[in-house]
């Protein structure tokens, strides 16, 4: 008797088989590597050499120790990545130099997807370290459900070390990685994929804080803080369609005895080459400004100088020397002793109240491009290293005070404003006291000294407070004339 009820579950068995068989030479032929990582509860985890010798292929022979003699031995490479039990990801990294110098990475630059698009820098914690191979868990990451999952990974970041890293102009070195890695998961096992991808490798950057006046009004001073980072890449493009740059900020409230923070707190942004940034208006206000958020670095330094918005010169070389700058961040800055009547918050900030706030930002970073060459548009993963503290590098405020000041300098001379103003008060004080002494006796003549001083300091107050006195003359006869 035929068991012909088994027939079917036979050839559906074996046909499963067999597509599991393509499945697996397929992965093969593209680099796939079967992952046999079993992983501990969540209190306890493998270490770094048991998980990687339970891949067949690996050999710890391949990965020497080395004393490093060039950058490039510095470098960690990236040679594995492993999901965990309680949905955790883990990293695991060949650092040849490990044995003479220890060097950590703290940061992940990856996407969960086949492209750069929604990259971010993810935090990594140290779990094994075993001479040139070390394993970290990333911080932030549950492993999304599916049946496929993707990590591009663009680059691994570590603090900077002067040792090593001598006068570079970063807080973390960046360290290319270029690998996409495809998880697939049959059955309950799950294969490993990887493929290599491109990035792109920031240069020469330079970066800080420019600081463009918008004007004042009656109590407070106003200005726009642009945050700029300038640089080249280790490509030519055409166009710079988007960047993603990460960075920290803080709110600061400056007063006479210290500063206010808030805590810092770290976000991405993105920026397009459609974006621009601008001046707001003020009562007295300077004429209003605009600029591209992604532009030419030659096209940048022009502005400024058209706007009469100076660089320090140094910054500026470095900047000029650059292909792209963008302002990929603008804040308030604001003197509550700036505006006219400024003098009561100016007052008051003796007795503890702040009188200025702005933002300050450190540890910017680009971590994707979308730009065009050749005609074509790509989007990728950026390899740049972290910045320090962004210092203001350009520009300031600009103050009712400071309006007084270019007004006597229109009368006195321009540039040479102070050097006349002292000659000529000078002279009124030389000519009072030799009439007055010439005249009244010593005695009378004291009095006499007093009065003039007295006089030359109310002469000024007029000069100080004529302009404005003239505009509220203007704002009354266009009240009056209805307009």
């Amino acid at each position: 008797m035929c068991d012909c009820d088994n027939k079917p579950k036979s050839v559906y068995a074996r046909i499963i088989v067999i597509l599991l068989l393509l499945i697996l030479s397929f992965l093969a032929a593209t680099g796939g590597r079967e992952s046999s990582f079993a992983f501990a509860a969540e209190d306890k985890y493998t270490g770094v050499v048991e998980d990687l010798k339970k891949d067949p292929d690996f050999k710890e022979s391949d990965y020497p120790n080395v004393h490093p003699k060039k950058p490039e031995d510095y470098e960690f490479k990236l040679i594995q990545i492993a999901e965990g039990t309680d949905s955790e990801l883990f990293i695991y990294t060949y650092q040849p130099c490990q044995g003479v110098k220890k060097l950590y990475a703290n940061e992940v630059n990856m996407s969960l997807s086949e492209s750069a698009k929604g990259t971010r820098l993810y935090g990594l914690k140290l779990l094994s370290e075993s001479g040139v191979f070390c394993k970290y868990k990333v911080l932030g990451l549950t492993v999304a459900d599916g049946i496929t999952r993707f990590y591009n990974v663009t680059s691994l970041l570590r603090d900077y070390d002067k040792t090593i890293d001598g006068g570079l102009d970063a807080s973390s070195v960046a360290m290319n990685v270029g690998q996409l890695w495809t998880v697939q998961k049959v059955g309950d096992k799950l294969y490993y994929t990887m493929t290599t991808v491109d990035t792109v490798e920031l240069r020469n950057c330079a970066y800080g804080t420019v600081r463009v006046p918008e004007g004042f009004n009656w109590l407070v001073s106003y200005s726009k803080d642009m945050h700029i980072i300038s640089f080249d890449t280790d490509i030519e493009m055409e166009r710079l369609l988007e960047i993603d740059v990460t960075y920290d900020y803080c709110l600061v409230a400056e007063g006479w005895y210290g500063d206010y923070r808030d805590p810092w707190q770290t976000t991405t942004k993105t920026v397009t080459y459609e974006e621009y940034g601008e001046t707001e208006e003020h009562v007295f206000r300077k004429n209003k400004r605009t600029w591209d958020r992604i532009q030419n670095s030659g096209n940048f330094v022009k502005m400024c100088g058209d706007a009469d918005i100076p660089i320090d010169s140094q910054i500026r070389a470095k900047i000029s020397a650059t292909q792209w700058t963008v302002a990929f961040l603008d804040t308030q800055y604001a003197d509550g002793a700036g505006g006219v009547f400024g003098f009561i918050t100016w007052a008051s900030s003796l007795l503890g109240v702040p009188s200025k706030g702005f933002t300050v930002v450190r540890n910017a970073s680009v971590i994707r491009l979308k730009y065009v060459k050749d005609g074509n548009t790509y989007d990728v993963g950026v390899v740049a290293n972290k910045t320090k503290d962004f210092d203001k590098i350009g520009g300031g405020d600009v103050t009712y005070i400071d309006t007084i000041k270019d007004y006597i300098k229109s009368i006195l001379g321009g540039e040479n404003s102070k050097k006349w103003l002292g000659i000529a008060i000078g002279i009124l004080l030389i000519v009072g006291i030799a009439v007055a002494l010439g005249v009244f006796g010593i005695k009378g003549g004291g009095k006499m000294i007093v009065a003039i001083v007295m006089g030359i300091i109310k002469g000024l107050i007029i000069l100080i407070t004529f302009p404005f006195k003239l505009i509220v003359l203007i704002f009354k006869r266009r009240g009056n004339s209805g307009e």
